[in-house]
């Protein structure tokens, strides 16, 4: 078969030919008018691809269109989609290795920002109950009940025509150009008009502030609002999920990773194990360290980020536990925490419901530029 060109890589994700189609499909209305991204997205790929354990729904959309239910609405889909969104999660799906397998996951802050910084670790909740690292919810509104509670609080901002920087945005130089602002408003009195003129008299000692008054211009505005935070919508990639400790699960029921992990570092593990047979703490004392769950493993070991190390080192990119909705029932949706070091794997696509565009760095970084 002659080989064809095209954005994406050809031995994953282009689409096939029409007579290499299951019957009828090709000939279905929008089929021909889609682009091979927009066929990729929707399971046109000729095999049978691997479909997220997390998404059962999407085998029930691919396995529709090849049945030729309603193939019409890929045309429509794509015609809907912005570019750049279908780049970003064409992006995701080569950098996982199937299509559709990230697990859409969700994250509450008062901070907003592009990509996830585990130099940031802290400066939100702060808790770090589960272990050291970013964390990340399965379910949309423990999310955004995390941004409710921790946003609402006064921030500084300073305003400059069509720009505006407020909160952790400002840098040191800005805050001190703010302190400065406030003193020429005060100066000012009855006629704010004169505030940078003021503002610079003030700071006339310290020329770095005087060129940054400048660049804000004499329209400057500046005063303290209040922090809405944000909310986050990012893919999290199945194959890491399947590597992560379950806080949740016994020894016995995890990867041969962690498995071997807890082998190498038993000592403490079987002193929690006796410890536990003698003073008969619950009806079934643990036989063995296999017996002990992810988080008894987690909290005999050290530090949060002294475990948090010691797992990524053995190749553990995380933890996955029960969110307080579902602990009760012992399953339903879960919450992680992405240790420092493997926060590049978590792909924000939306910012308050508006998506995020990747960078044309980004796309070479996927492939989906050429190499």
């Amino acid at each position: 078969m002659k080989r064809r060109k095209g954005l994406l890589d050809e031995e994953k994700f282009l689409p096939p030919l029409p007579e290499q189609l299951p019957r009828g499909v090709s000939s279905l209305p929008g089929y021909g008018q889609t682009s091979p991204i927009a066929q990729g997205l929707l399971g046109f790929t000729g095999r049978n691809p691997t479909y997220s354990v997390m998404d059962p729904q999407a085998q029930q959309m691919s396995d529709a269109y090849r049945l030729g239910e309603q193939a019409s609405v890929a045309s429509q889909l794509y015609g809907s989609m912005l570019p750049f969104a279908a780049a970003s999660t064409m992006a995701s799906a080569q950098r996982a290795g199937s299509l559709l397998s990230p697990l859409t996951v969700f994250h509450g802050s008062p901070h907003k920002f592009s990509k996830f910084d585990a130099s940031k670790i802290g400066t939100g909740e702060g808790a770090q109950a589960y272990g050291h690292g970013i964390y990340l919810a399965e379910n949309p509104e423990i999310a955004r009940s995390y941004q409710k509670t921790l946003s609402g609080f006064e921030q500084p901002f300073i305003q400059f025509g069509k720009s505006k920087i407020a909160g952790q945005d400002l840098s040191d130089l800005d805050l001190e150009a703010l302190k400065y602002l406030e003193i020429g408003q005060r100066n000012a009195g009855q006629f704010p008009h004169n505030t940078l003129y003021y503002a610079k008299q003030a700071a006339k000692s310290k020329p770095d502030v005087i060129n940054r008054l400048d660049e804000f211009g004499r329209d400057v505005k500046f005063g303290y609002e209040k922090n809405q935070g944000a909310f986050y919508k990012a893919d999290l990639p199945d194959e890491e999920i399947a590597k992560m400790l379950d806080w949740d699960k016994p020894l016995s029921q995890q990867s041969r990773t962690i498995q071997k992990f807890a082998l190498e570092n038993s000592k403490p593990l079987a002193k929690l194990v006796k410890f536990q047979q003698a003073n008969k703490l619950n009806e079934n004392p643990p036989k063995s360290i296999y017996d002990l769950s992810g988080g008894e493993l987690m909290r005999e070991l050290g530090s949060p980020q002294e475990v948090a190390q010691k797992l990524r080192d053995s190749g553990i990119p995380g933890v996955r536990y029960l969110d307080q909705n579902s602990r009760g029932a012992g399953k339903g949706t879960s919450n992680f925490v992405v240790f420092p070091g493997e926060e590049s794997k978590v792909r924000i696509m939306e910012i308050n419901g508006k998506p995020v565009v990747i960078d044309e760095e980004e796309l070479m970084r996927s492939g989906l530029l050429g190499r």
